[in-house]
């Protein structure tokens, strides 16, 4: 469809140099020199990706109401993105009567709405999908969209439900106008796949806009001034790349710990183990054999060992402890899924310091370990959560393996919670001498991460992505910082948390 654009701009047709003369002619006020905005949408995109059908249903009857939309007929779970850029307005988290909906308003004042969205558990009509399966991630009230971003899924919520999913989709002028859709559907351009969208404020991307590997994570320093690097590690699924950058995600370098071919995933940590005053970056498979590597920052191989019996298949989580008070780190380690809380001190060519398990030797969800002087004794203890399958029980022990207290559940309030936890301990409040806590959930979990006291007093806490998203996460403190990082159905992030 043709657009025609109401009115002039006379700078367009007149030379600046006769602007004057031309506006003594026609007299103030009689001309406006301010571009006029246009009374019809421009350059939309189909709103599906896919195939979808639709008619010419605009004003047709819905009970004692006009439909001021188009419906798009399509599968549930077919793709649904922006038809232009602009600012979420609207995005309820509990669903309406009319279903889960977005309206976005672009730069010209139009407004488009976006409902019924996906309720449903993939396969199912039962209404208990939440907004994980309806939305987007990245999206949320005052969220800047770009056209064509994805913003959910086709459904059948709301008043919906009764009828075959489909897309109600309606556009409303700057003046409250409703718009017919049809024709610019017609001609409307077609997508193949959603567009990538830039990050956030504060954001980074460890491996670029589309890809969305898990995300192990650390912290490190490699040099005399204590800069804060931040350490990656891609999930299962991706090859064992690890790299570091600093803070706001610049200048990465990196390596691969193991084989490329090796798609199981790789869990990182630091730790100085030569006492040099640089860390060194540690690696350990997330699953297959429990294969530990240390490396320098340039990926060089400086220890090589299986922290449990090669034919475990669970993998190994990782982390440092200086046992000895020599200003030399061990490597600390815990099994990983499926093996009994087995946590270990390990010395660079594998051999035992220390021994214990964290929890019953019957739990078999593995377990994370951190550690750091959380007493504010000078000495670093070992702090322990449990894997998949546990709480967020946090457990402190002594460097030589002796419990000091039963701990606490992170979430407390969080009854039959069973994903686990990730945990990192760091000096994140620089004012005090004590290591502070940083816990979130490992798997399944929401986005709800906390920094705590040794006590578990909770000094910050929040939601740093969609109070609905439920995934895998990792965290990592120290130096004043906090990160948190997920990936996992979503493109991989890194974002600051508690502080």
């Amino acid at each position: 469809m043709r657009m025609i654009r109401s009115g002039f701009n006379i700078r367009k047709i007149i030379p600046a140099t006769l602007l004057i003369g031309v506006l003594v002619l026609l007299g103030c006020g009689v001309v406006s020199l301010t571009p006029q905005v246009s009374a019809h949408p421009k350059g939309l995109l189909f709103p599906l990706i896919g195939a979808g059908t639709y008619s010419n249903d605009f004003n047709s009857s819905r009970g004692s109401e006009k439909h001021n939309a188009t419906d798009i007929i399509a599968p549930k779970m077919t793709k649904i993105v922006a038809a232009t850029g602009g600012t979420v307005t609207y995005m309820p988290i509990e669903q309406p009567t009319w279903g889960y909906m977005i309206t976005i308003k672009d730069d010209d004042g139009f407004t488009y709405e976006y409902i019924h969205m996906n309720n449903d558990r993939v396969g199912t009509d039962d209404g208990s999908g939440g907004p994980y399966l309806a939305y987007a991630p990245d999206l949320a009230r005052n969220a800047r969209v770009e056209r064509g971003q994805f913003l959910g899924y086709v459904g059948d919520s709301g008043n919906a439900e009764t009828t075959v999913s489909h897309l109600h989709f309606e556009i409303t002028s700057p003046s409250g106008e409703k718009i017919n859709p049809y024709a610019y559907l017609l001609e409307a351009e077609k997508i193949a796949a959603p567009v990538e969208y830039p990050a956030r404020s504060g954001e980074i991307l460890p491996y670029g806009p589309g890809i969305s590997a898990p995300v192990s994570l650390a912290t490190a320093t490699f040099d005399s001034g204590a800069t804060t690097k931040i350490i990656s590690g891609t999930g299962v699924g991706y090859s064992p790349h690890v790299q570091y950058m600093n803070t706001d995600g610049t200048q990465k370098n990196g390596f691969y710990a193991y084989a490329p071919s090796f798609t199981g995933g790789v869990d990182v940590a630091s730790g100085d183990v030569d006492g040099d005053g640089v860390d060194e970056i540690i690696t350990g498979t997330k699953t297959g054999a429990p294969h530990v590597q240390v490396f320098d920052r340039n990926g060089s191989v400086k220890a090589s060992f299986y922290a449990f019996s090669p034919t475990f298949t669970g993998g190994v989580n990782v982390g440092s402890v200086d046992i000895d008070g020599d200003g030399k780190d061990e490597i600390l380690v815990g099994a990983g899924t499926g093996g009994s809380p087995h946590v270990r001190v390990l010395r660079l060519d594998g051999s035992e310091v220390v021994s214990f398990y964290a929890y019953a030797q019957s739990f078999t969800g593995g377990v994370d370990v951190a550690s750091g002087d959380v007493a504010g004794d000078s000495a670093e203890e070992i702090l322990t959560v449990p894997g998949p399958g546990g709480s967020a029980h946090l457990r402190t022990f002594s460097r030589d393996g002796v419990a000091l207290s039963n701990g606490f559940n992170a979430y407390e309030s969080y009854t039959g919670y069973t994903g686990g936890a990730r945990i990192s301990v760091g000096n994140v409040v620089k004012s005090t001498a004590k290591a502070e806590i940083l816990v979130g959930p490992n798997l399944n979990g929401g986005p709800h991460f906390r920094l705590l006291k040794y006590d578990g007093t909770v000094i910050s806490e929040g939601y740093y992505l969609e109070s609905w998203w439920t995934g895998s996460y990792d965290v990592a403190a120290g130096n004043g910082f906090s990160y948190i990082a997920t990936g996992d159905n979503r493109r991989s992030t890194i974002r600051k948390g508690p502080q």
